[in-house]
């Protein structure tokens, strides 16, 4: 197989990424404008904001308030992203045997080691692996596991027994 290195990987992630920032705006558009639940988020986000706005301007501001807001909403950010992105990938990987449309533009596909099409196994394996990938920030550990292993897998592909290969 032609295995892909980690500069198409990248870029092909960089797209995706791209089209996953814009499902999570319009999720939290969604969500804050038409649904219950997103009343009720923006009513408490709109209360807490007006807190932190009155503790900012105080002469003594409370620090407790500042990082008890920002702890919930960067939680909230993380959940949905984790949940779209996620979802994202499997789906794509399911649908279009292993191409997501950042793959599909660099003419990438994900294939269990043997050759065969990704299972559904597979790719909820090597997306939860995600979580570990990204760490410490900016996928840093999946991209030393793709530089150090000999067939560029991530974590997650290891874990999955997968790689992502070249089409053509």
């Amino acid at each position: 197989f032609a295995v892909a290195g980690p500069a198409p990987r990248i870029f092909a992630y960089a797209i995706d990424f791209a089209i996953v920032s814009v499902l999570l705006v319009l999720l939290f558009v969604f969500l804050l404008t038409s649904m219950p639940i997103g009343r009720a988020i923006e009513r408490w986000l709109s209360a807490h904001m007006t807190q932190l706005s009155r503790s900012a301007r105080s002469a003594h501001p409370n620090p407790r308030t500042i990082g008890t807001i920002e702890g919930a909403i960067i939680a909230v950010v993380m959940l949905a992203q984790f949940v779209v992105e996620f979802g994202y990938f499997t789906f794509w990987e399911m649908v279009t045997n292993g191409r997501s449309p950042g793959k599909a533009a660099l003419g990438l596909r994900v294939v269990q080691r043997n050759g065969f099409s990704i299972d559904l196994r597979a790719s909820l394996v090597r997306n939860v692996m995600r979580i570990v990938d990204i760490l410490p920030a900016y996928y840093l550990t999946g991209l030393i596991s793709i530089i150090l292993s000999p067939s560029a897998e991530r974590l997650g592909d290891h874990a999955a027994e997968t790689m992502v290969v070249r089409l053509g």
